[in-house]
């Protein structure tokens, strides 16, 4: 096999194949009543025929490269020509057994072999990487795996939790530039899937020739994950809400604004933490002896109560849960006007001569700094973090 295979599921014979896959799967249990040697004449990508719960139907797939035979299936009369794809599926999580299962898969025979699984946490996620066959896993927790697995799946349509696009794999990620151990980097917090962070750094990571790839990792257990990350390979993470706090805690080597606010949104496989966060508002906000508003309490809050108190200005705060303002400073009751407003949170700022709001997956109104402006400062100092060189 080839450093990696993209395999295009077709939803529906109809759909456009991209150009950049290598295989096409046609999925003959969702449309039974295809002329599968008829497409494959016409395919200007090779076949694999997949008949999940009806391996009867691939007895008839002339012309297709592959037949997908998952474990479970009976032997059944294979097409003259075409290879076997030996897989396994659990919808329900992932097997205890798993060394065992590869065994079986390994006995029972096939060209290529695929294991597919639905890890409940990004911990069990990384430990199917290390199964000796392609193997990654459904759902959330399991996203990641499919940009890193050998023998991977993308769809226009998809048709199982978690599958990409052809654009996310070789747009966003560039699956095809990337060798079977690419460095990793990457993005940890929950929720995690609508993050724009590896549209900023894999493009980088392309440019500057790197063999590595920024992914998006779904995490609530921040301590468990990072020692799993580390034993991976992992080499840098950028850690977004609620885990901000949990990364200052992991952390060796602070550095001073960490120690500062008590939060850190980087991690470096050396022990050291930062808060980048901190270093964006000392980019973006003016320097003042007015008042400042900082609406939240959360990590990104801490880091511009930090980085307004340097540039001069008097700051309160406000939090849905007043008890939680008080222990960052001095608490309002309401959101009120100040000269500088930071929001943190999905309520709506009150007018302010400079505002910056951090939420940027809605239409949040007009301000002077907006979240995605955000988002790429202080990604610009990660990603010197990370590589020393210059995101843009």
């Amino acid at each position: 096999m080839k450093q990696r295979l993209v395999v295009q599921t077709l939803a529906s014979p109809e759909d456009r194949i991209d150009a950049r896959v290598d295989l096409v799967e046609l999925r003959l249990d969702l449309y039974p009543e295809l002329d599968v040697a008829a497409f494959c004449a016409a395919s200007p990508k090779p076949i694999v025929a997949t008949a999940r719960g009806k391996p009867e139907l691939l007895e008839r797939a002339y012309g297709a490269r592959f037949v997908d035979l998952d474990l479970h299936d009976p032997d059944i009369a294979i097409p003259a020509g075409a290879g076997v794809i030996r897989s396994f599926h659990d919808w329900d999580g992932v097997p205890d057994d798993c060394d065992a299962i590869v065994q079986s898969m390994f006995e029972r025979g096939g060209d290529l072999f695929k294991f597919v699984a639905t890890p409940r946490s990004a911990v069990e996620a990384l430990r199917l990487l290390d199964l000796p066959v392609s193997a990654f896993g459904m759902g959330e927790f399991g996203a990641f795996t499919r940009v890193l697995a050998p023998l991977t799946y993308c769809g226009l349509d998809p048709v199982a939790p978690g599958m990409p696009t052809p654009t996310e794999l070789f747009d966003e990620f560039g699956v095809d530039r990337l060798s079977v151990a690419p460095a990793l980097y990457g993005v940890a917090g929950s929720p995690i899937e609508h993050s724009e962070s590896p549209a900023l750094h894999n493009p980088a990571f392309r440019r500057d020739g790197l063999d590595a790839v920024y992914l998006r990792f779904s995490v609530t257990d921040l301590a468990a994950f990072w020692s799993a990350f580390l034993v991976r390979g992992g080499q840098g993470l950028s850690v977004t809400a609620p885990l901000k706090l949990q990364a200052a805690a992991l952390a060796t080597q602070p550095d001073e604004d960490v120690a500062e606010c008590g939060a850190a949104n980087t991690l470096l496989a050396d022990g050291r933490a930062a808060n980048t966060d901190v270093r964006a508002f000392l980019d973006l906000v003016p320097p003042g002896s007015g008042s400042a508003l900082v609406m939240g309490a959360g990590g990104s809050a801490r880091a511009a109560i930090c980085a307004l108190r340097r540039l001069g200005y008097s700051v309160r705060v406000w939090a849905r849960r007043p008890e939680e303002a008080t222990r960052l400073g001095e608490a309002v009751r309401t959101p009120e006007p100040a000269d500088v407003v930071v929001n943190t949170t999905p309520a709506l700022p009150p007018p302010a001569p400079f505002l910056v709001n951090l939420v940027y997956a809605r239409d949040s109104g007009p301000a002077q700094v907006d979240g995605r402006t955000f988002l790429r400062t202080q990604a610009r100092h990660q990603y010197r973090l990370f590589t020393g060189a210059e995101l843009s």
